[in-house]
């Protein structure tokens, strides 16, 4: 609960930032890539204490040093809240219904939605696809590892291209090299591991957009339709469909697996290998193309209006 409050309004913040539309892209992006590196961060702090300590005592201090790490930024956080909250609100605003949410925002949502399903039934499926298709399983966390990182790479390419071309042209390009890149893992086999490896390392890139384009485009969105007042609960609605979209994923693909007859880490007949690879890697890229030609469709009605 604590997470979801934190987060929910650091991404509106960062999505208002009163400035120009370019910063929102820029803070939302430098956010998006930090929470990435404390995420890698934390996650491998107890291997690299695990040779000097028990498993138990491992966390142990990881917990200890997030708990001083929390602390400590909340403090920074505070004094630099107290400095530039009267900057950050705006006095133009309107005070919006719940259930008035303006017609470009409500497609935003469905935008979002399906690009984020399409993202989130790979990231329940990566585990299974490595280790009983690929035989790689001992390679999942430097595969992982490569597609965080990646994206962390990929932030200021996408910034930079969407000063150039906008972020909904940006967004487009994204989703597009998503797709080109993502729909070879559907031909892949076991042993096929440097391929899956360079799938991991462009489609990581692809979803530096994804982490730092759309908070920013709804900024932009919240700010024309003038429901700034309203800004925390509409952002709260982006960061439902995120998780929303990780427990339909789950609920729907891993029945259909398990019907047409894929045990993990077994032994797999082809065609329950084949239900794998269609729910890994075919199903996000269809999923993600009706995303993209939605996008496309909001980019002509935009470009109409201008």
């Amino acid at each position: 609960t604590c997470f979801s409050v934190v987060s929910i309004n650091l991404t509106a913040l960062g999505g208002l930032w009163p400035k120009t539309e370019a910063m929102r892209t820029r803070v939302s992006a430098i956010r998006e890539g930090l929470g990435i590196f404390g995420l890698l961060l934390a996650v491998s702090l107890p291997s690299l204490l695990a040779p000097y300590m028990s498993k138990q005592a491992s966390f142990q201090i990881l917990c200890l040093a997030l708990a001083g790490i929390a602390g400590i930024t909340g403090l920074i956080f505070w004094r630099w809240w107290r400095g530039t909250r009267h900057t950050l609100t705006s006095t133009n605003t309107t005070t919006t219904p719940k259930t008035d949410i303006p017609l470009q925002i409500k497609s935003f949502y469905l935008i979002v939605a399906l690009s984020i399903l399409a993202s989130s039934i790979p990231a329940i499926l990566v585990v299974f696809f490595v280790r009983d298709l690929l035989g790689a399983g001992e390679s999942t966390g430097a595969f992982l590892g490569l597609y965080f990182l990646s994206a962390i790479l990929g932030l200021p390419l996408w910034t930079s291209l969407s000063r150039r071309i906008g972020k909904t042209r940006a967004w487009l390009a994204s989703m597009v090299l998503a797709v080109f890149v993502f729909s070879w893992a559907f031909l892949l086999g076991a042993g096929d591991t440097w391929a899956f490896g360079m799938i991991c390392l462009l489609s990581g890139i692809a979803f530096g957009a994804d982490l730092s384009l759309p908070p920013a485009r709804l900024g932009d969105l919240v700010s024309q339709n003038n429901v700034t007042s309203g800004a925390s609960w509409l952002f709260g609605i982006y960061a439902f469909l995120g998780k929303a979209a990780l427990a339909v994923a789950s609920g729907l693909v891993l029945p259909i697996l398990d019907f047409a007859g894929f045990q993990p880490d077994a032994v797999n007949s082809d065609s329950s290998l084949m239900a794998l690879s269609i729910a890994y890697a075919a199903v996000p890229c269809g999923l993600k193309i009706f995303s993209a030609i939605l996008l496309y469709r909001t980019l002509d009605i935009e470009d109409r209006l201008a």
